[in-house]
């Protein structure tokens, strides 16, 4: 299920899946679900370097993964993706 253009939860063999397309966001959402006191395994697919993977335990459903993303809220995730790829709306000039 899409998230956002850079979001997106699955299945994996009965785990949540979250594939993100942002090596920066990967980090915030990883740093984030650790401050919600959830571990997920770092998963790097190996034929797609731009996808980054999160691997939550069993006992978390993708329904809780997708409730603690909305709080992240679609705005922020847009922010933190803008930043990374240089898009922030400031110039650069001589």
């Amino acid at each position: 299920m899409k998230f956002t253009e850079h979001v997106e939860l699955s299945d994996w063999n009965g785990q949540c899946l979250l594939t993100v397309r942002d090596v920066e966001l990967h980090d915030f959402l990883d740093d984030f679900f650790a401050g919600h006191g959830i571990e997920a395994q770092v998963v790097r697919p190996p034929n797609n370097p731009e996808q980054h993977q999160l691997l939550f335990p069993p006992a978390i459903s993708t329904a809780a993964v997708y409730r603690l993303l909305s709080q992240v809220g679609l705005e922020e995730i847009d922010r933190i993706v803008r930043i990374n790829s240089g898009a922030s709306g400031a110039k650069g000039g001589a």
